[in-house]
């Protein structure tokens, strides 16, 4: 008769095993946070001081696709130069250029060496460190002495002048089609001069 007793947990030993499925729920979901990038477009911004390049999809805490408004909230105002079918959008005192149509943001421009990838790639790196970082899967166009390295799978463009990155563009990435890629709408390299 014994064996067919079943023993309920006491009402202490169920609110102790909640709380503790609820904080490791809790903890797992801040970690997937933090690991996770940020969508393109999202509104939500990561912090001002937030100096971290994610290629194809944010520098800092302005992600491809935001509204002009949300970045101007962030970065203050901007001076705007008309260019071939977008807005450039110049904030000179954080070393950022957005290339802006229709309200949002389809490239960013560094010239910041405060901000770098997660690798360490930034403006001042050595082109042969940045290669060692993306690999050699680049298309180049320019010339010997100043050029530009696309890494247009991970939405990534470095302007090099002799061995140095001396700016950055972020764009959305482009999918190889053949031997040319795909450019959509939103993504055209701008590069301000």
């Amino acid at each position: 008769m014994a064996d067919d007793v079943q023993r309920k947990p006491s009402a202490a030993l169920r609110l102790i095993l909640i709380a503790s499925l609820v904080l490791l729920l809790l903890a797992a979901g801040a970690e997937w946070l933090e690991r996770w990038p940020q969508a393109p477009g999202s509104e939500v911004g990561l912090g001002p001081d937030d100096r971290v390049i994610m290629p194809g999809q944010r520098v800092g805490p302005i992600t491809l696709g935001l509204s002009a408004r949300s970045a101007e909230a962030v970065l203050g105002r901007a001076e705007i130069r008309p260019q071939e079918g977008i807005l450039l959008h110049v904030y000179e005192q954080h070393g950022l250029s957005l290339a802006v149509k229709d309200g949002r943001v389809l490239s960013i421009v560094v010239k910041d060496p405060r901000f770098q990838t997660r690798d360490g790639i930034g403006v001042g790196t050595d082109v042969d460190r940045a290669v060692r970082a993306y690999g050699e899967h680049y298309e180049w166009e320019g010339k010997s002495e100043a050029y530009v390295l696309h890494y247009w799978a991970a939405g990534i463009h470095l302007r090099v002048e002799k061995t140095i990155v001396v700016s950055i563009q972020i764009t959305e990435p482009m999918v190889s089609r053949g031997k040319s890629f795909f450019w959509g709408s939103r993504c055209r390299p701008a590069f301000p001069s």
